[in-house]
């Protein structure tokens, strides 16, 4: 899921009016609406992530790929480039050994 359908996702699950989040934050519906607009190229960055998910008592979280995602929690999918089609961005950690790196 991309950061924006997060949002939309945890505000239906908790039956959370968009007015209602977008007044803790302290921005207009409009503001927050254009945070949630799935048809942008680039999604949220973490941060912004992270600010607007906190009022609903929720966290952004890095952990390992090998920890199963816990119930009740949401996975962020790596963002598509216009020119990939369908192929995953590129990752310059994807070459690294992680065994050596934590040694």
């Amino acid at each position: 899921m991309r950061g924006r359908e997060i949002i939309g996702a945890i505000l239906e699950a908790l039956n959370v009016p968009k007015a209602d989040l977008a007044r803790k934050l302290g921005i207009t519906a409009a503001n927050l609406y254009e945070r949630m607009d799935n048809s942008k190229a680039m999604d949220l960055p973490a941060a912004m992530l992270a600010g607007t998910v906190e009022p609903m008592q929720y966290k952004v979280v890095v952990m390992p790929q090998s920890i199963p995602t816990p119930e009740n929690s949401y996975e962020v999918t790596p963002i598509v480039s216009e020119s990939g089609r369908g192929k995953k961005a590129s990752n310059k950690l994807d070459d690294l050994n992680l065994d050596e790196l934590l040694k």
